[in-house]
C-alpha cells in the first residue's frame, strides 16, 4: 500500500509542477482547477494518507555519494545560510494564521523563509519571514511553484503582476516592476525561470499556452535593469553559472529519454555533458530538471529517485539516491531540500538530515532561490 501512495504522491506533484509551468496567471489557474477538480478530490485523499505514511517512515534514507569533501553546494552556499537552509531549530510547524497582514510596502526588514500555500486549490498564499512572521500574499494567487519566486539569500520576493512581474526587496522595501513586452502574446505572462547564485539576477520567461515568447534578465544590483536574453533559437535556459553566463538546454530534446544531457554555455558556444550513468536524466514525455547554484549543476532523475551534481566541467562530484516517497525540491543551504510526506528537511552532503518544515499535508511551496530552474 506504501508503494502505492508513494507513486500517487510523485504524481501529483509532477501534475502540480506541469500545471504551474502551464498555468502561470490566477485566471487561467483556477479554469484549469476545475477541469481536474474530479480527479484530484480522488487524488487528494490518497496524497494526505501518503503524506502520513512519509512522516511515519522517516527513519530509512539514501544517503549521498560524494567525490570530493565538503558541502555539495561549496564556495556557492549563500552567506545568509539561515535565510537559505530555514529554521536553526526545527522543525517548524508551519500553518496557515487565523489572520495575517498584508505584505507592507515599506519591506518586512526580514528575509523570506518560504511561500506556501496550505492546499492545492482555493487556498489563500502566505510568506513566511526570517523573524517568524507571516504575511498574506494572496487569497488566491497563481500557484507558487514555478510563479511566485524568492532570491537564493531570501531578500527578493517576486510574483505575477498582471501580464507583469513585482519583485520585492523584503529588507529594503524597494520594487522593481518588469512590464510585459508590448509584442508579447495574448494571454501571457511572466515566470521566474531562474537565479544566479548570489540572488543579484533573475531571467523572466513571458510565455504563454506553453511556448515562450522572450526572456528577459533582471539585474537587481542596478535598480531592476531588465536586458533581453535572446538565446538561439530552439533553446530554452535552464540555469545560470557564476560567471553570469546562462546553461541552455535544446528544446528539440524535450520527449527524448536519455541518460545523457548536454547543456551549451551562453554565446560562448561550449558544451557541457552531463552524464548519469545508469540514471535517466531527461523522460520519455518531457525535459530534464536542472538546477544550477554558481558552478553547481543538479540534475533529479524524472522519477525522483536520484539527484545527480556535476562541476561546471561536467564532472560528477556527487549522487543522492532517494527511496520512493522522498521528492527532492531545490538545492538548499549546504545540501537539498527534500520533502517526505509533509517534512521537509535538508539533507547534507555529510548524510545528515535536518528537519526544517513540518507543512499542511497538501501544501504547495517555494524555497528560496527556487524558479522553474
Amino acid at each position: 500500500m506504501q508503494d502505492r501512495e508513494s507513486e500517487v504522491l510523485r504524481a501529483a506533484y509532477g501534475e502540480l509542477e506541469r500545471e504551474a509551468r502551464d498555468y502561470a496567471d490566477p485566471v487561467r489557474a483556477v479554469a484549469a482547477a476545475r477541469r481536474r477538480r474530479a480527479g484530484r478530490t480522488a487524488a487528494g485523499g490518497v496524497l494526505a494518507a501518503a503524506a502520513v505514511a512519509g512522516v511515519v517512515g522517516l527513519a530509512g534514507y539514501g544517503p549521498w555519494a560524494s567525490r570530493e569533501t565538503g558541502p555539495v553546494t561549496g564556495a556557492t552556499a549563500s552567506a545568509t545560510a539561515s535565510a537559505t537552509a530555514g529554521p536553526t531549530a526545527g522543525p517548524a510547524a508551519v500553518s496557515p494564521p487565523a489572520s495575517a497582514p498584508p505584505l507592507p510596502a515599506e519591506g518586512t526588514g526580514a528575509a523570506g523563509l518560504l511561500v506556501y500555500t496550505g492546499c492545492v486549490n482555493g487556498c489563500p498564499t502566505y510568506l513566511l519571514t526570517a523573524d517568524g512572521r507571516q504575511y498574506l500574499l494572496g487569497e488566491k494567487t497563481a500557484p507558487p511553484p514555478g510563479n511566485l519566486t524568492l532570491s537564493p539569500d531570501g531578500r527578493w520576493l517576486g510574483l505575477p503582476a498582471g501580464t507583469g512581474y513585482r519583485l520585492h526587496d523584503l529588507v529594503g522595501g524597494a520594487v522593481h516592476t518588469v512590464d510585459a513586452p508590448p509584442d508579447g502574446a495574448p494571454g501571457a505572462v511572466y515566470s521566474p525561470w531562474t537565479w544566479s547564485a548570489d540572488g543579484r539576477r533573475l531571467v523572466l520567461g513571458h510565455h504563454a499556452g506553453g511556448e515562450v515568447g522572450a526572456y528577459v534578465e533582471v539585474d537587481l544590483d542596478d535598480g531592476g535593469r531588465t536586458t533581453a536574453l535572446t538565446p538561439a533559437r530552439g533553446f530554452e535556459p535552464v540555469g545560470m553559472l557564476a560567471s553570469g553566463e546562462p546553461l541552455l538546454f535544446e528544446e528539440s530534446r524535450y520527449g527524448e529519454r536519455a541518460t545523457r544531457v548536454t547543456l551549451t554555455v551562453g554565446e560562448s558556444g561550449r558544451r557541457i555533458t552531463l552524464d548519469g550513468g545508469s540514471t535517466p536524466l531527461v523522460s520519455a514525455d518531457g525535459g530534464p530538471v536542472i538546477w544550477t547554484r554558481g558552478d553547481r549543476i543538479y540534475a533529479a532523475a524524472p522519477d525522483s529517485t536520484a539527484v545527480v551534481v556535476f562541476g561546471a566541467d561536467g564532472g560528477e562530484l556527487a549522487r543522492l539516491r532517494l527511496k520512493p516517497g522522498q521528492t527532492p525540491l531545490a538545492p538548499a543551504g549546504d545540501g537539498l531540500a527534500v520533502l517526505t510526506g509533509s517534512r521537509l528537511e535538508l539533507w547534507t552532503a555529510s548524510g545528515a538530515r535536518r528537519p526544517l518544515y513540518d507543512l499542511p499535508q497538501e501544501a504547495l511551496t517555494v524555497l528560496p532561490g527556487q524558479a522553474r530552474h
